[in-house]
């Protein structure tokens, strides 16, 4: 039985810090296409992801061929989404980038009471 409990306390624990602090960070991936001449032409992809820093679980993301706020701000509303059952302040780390200094970014943090740090 006592085993059992603290089984039942360590996830009830895992599940607490779990979606408490979260972390995102836009990447910029290169790749090269060959034609069918053989021209070898760079593109870029940026993948906007939330991560949950207890777990390294991606709670959401988003991609595209140019940066943008819209891309930043429908992962942004995802990992909301998804982290909404936390009982605790969350908090989400990210650089202090255009995009998460955006108004629009801050004031939905500050919507749903989540605390931006900043590294």
């Amino acid at each position: 039985m006592e085993l059992l409990l603290l089984i039942g306390l360590e996830e009830g624990l895992i599940r607490i810090y779990r979606t408490r602090k979260i972390t995102t960070d836009t990447t910029e991936f290169k790749y090269y296409e060959v034609d069918v001449k053989g021209h070898m032409t760079m593109h870029k992809l940026y993948l906007d992801p939330f991560m949950d820093m207890c777990n390294g679980e991606i709670l959401s993301f988003g991609i595209d061929k140019r940066p943008s706020a819209k891309n930043v701000m429908d992962a942004l509303e995802q990992a909301i989404e998804i982290t909404s059952d936390c009982p605790y302040r969350r908090t989400f780390h990210s650089d202090q980038g255009w995009a998460y200094q955006m108004k629009a970014y801050t004031h939905r943090l500050k919507q749903e009471h989540i605390f931006p740090k900043y590294v």
